[in-house]
């Protein structure tokens, strides 16, 4: 599988970080976890954590 763009939104808890860890044994891919808090932990050493909140704008300006 070629190397993909992953954004996990809601990665804190739930199924968001249950996905999180999922993803982690895909392979080579650069995976964006985003939440309103950060993580206890990152999926993977390159997961790069994004504060936002989706209920708040600019994430609901379409």
């Amino acid at each position: 599988m070629s190397e993909r763009n992953l954004l996990i939104i809601g990665a804190s808890s739930g199924i968001g970080a249950a996905l999180a860890q999922q993803v982690a044994h895909l392979g080579n891919h650069n995976v964006y976890v985003a939440s309103r808090r950060e993580p206890a932990y990152l999926p993977l050493p390159q997961a790069v954590y994004l504060p936002w909140d989706v209920r708040q704008p600019p994430a609901t300006e379409v």
